[in-house]
């Protein structure tokens, strides 16, 4: 870690998902487990995860787009279409509470628990 990032008491408000990223909510935490159940690695994770956005939320302009929550996880899947940002923010969201896990972890010396993993 550098200097610079050492003397930042600053960097816990990069750690926080950004409105609209739905990776604390238990919902979404659950499906990205359950995807990523029996994986042999990251990338076979990364993968499903991947396929999984790709394959369960059939791709369309005609969906609302205007608002925040229209891009919300769980109302993309509930909706089961969106483009292709809708869709990125389901991709984005899955992974997200391991990440944030990891990255408060390293970052700022906290540990990782074990519970966080996906795997």
């Amino acid at each position: 870690m550098s200097a610079e990032m050492e003397q930042s008491p600053d960097l816990e408000q990069f750690l926080v998902p950004a409105p609209g990223i739905q990776c604390e909510h238990p919902e979404v935490f659950k499906l990205a487990r359950s995807l990523a159940r029996g994986a042999k690695n990251d990338v076979e994770v990364a993968r499903r995860l991947f396929e999984f956005a790709r394959d369960s939320v059939r791709y369309s302009v005609y969906v609302p787009f205007w608002e925040l929550e229209h891009y919300l996880a769980l109302n993309t899947l509930a909706r089961g279409k969106g483009y292709c940002v809708q869709k990125s923010a389901l991709l984005c969201a899955a992974p997200g509470h391991y990440l944030l896990s990891l990255l408060r972890g390293m970052v700022c010396g906290r540990p990782v628990a074990k519970s966080h993993a996906l795997l």
